[in-house]
């Protein structure tokens, strides 16, 4: 088992080699640590020198602290990734718009291969849900509120799926960060006091 959660770390530090990403880099450091605190117990309930009331089990704790802290910090940065593609998010009518402004401001002319694929790497385009569109228009209208282009543009976006998608995605990511902070520093708080005593 040992060796296998050894060779799992491994794998995520090839993937951090690969994909650089700070996340996953926080996944490695959460299991490293985790990983550091089982050895330092298993060590100590090895040593049959050692009486257990001998033993300082809150400071043995402070790896899965780290660990615990490490975790919330990847989930953070997995919320911070989310909430990137989700401000990339455009529709079709508003991507459509900048293509047209690239097109000005290339005199004109049609843009090439190259400029179209920086253009589309800076953008998701998304697919606005008609219904949902005309519903909000149509309690607008009714409550006679002026609406700019980029309140048009939120309305559209805001009502395709990927944008709930990414919305659901990050709403259940920030709920697991307070969750691993507060129950996992407890509870480890309350395991070492347990066997402290």
């Amino acid at each position: 088992l040992w060796i296998l959660y050894g060779f799992y770390i491994l794998l995520l530090f090839i993937v951090f080699l690969w994909t650089k990403q700070r996340s996953a880099s926080m996944d490695l450091f959460c299991h490293v640590f985790w990983y550091v605190g089982i050895v330092f117990v298993s060590k100590e309930w090895d040593d049959t020198g050692k009486a257990m009331s001998s033993i300082n089990w809150f400071k043995l704790a402070i790896p899965f602290y780290l660990a615990i802290n490490f975790k919330a910090g990847s989930l953070s940065e997995k919320v911070r990734d989310l909430s990137r593609v989700q401000d990339k998010l455009v529709s079709p009518e508003r991507m459509v718009f900048l293509t047209q402004q690239k097109v000005d401001a290339n005199a004109g002319e049609d843009l090439s291969q190259e400029q179209l694929e920086e253009l589309h790497s800076q953008y998701v385009v998304c697919k606005p849900n008609d219904l949902s569109v005309a519903a909000t228009l149509a309690v607008l209208d009714a409550n006679e509120e002026e609406m700019t282009d980029d309140d048009m543009e939120a309305i559209r976006v805001q009502s395709s799926r990927e944008y709930e998608h990414l919305h659901d995605q990050i709403q259940r990511l920030q709920g697991s960060v307070v969750q691993v902070l507060i129950y996992g520093n407890v509870l480890i708080s309350l395991v070492a006091a347990r066997i402290e005593e």
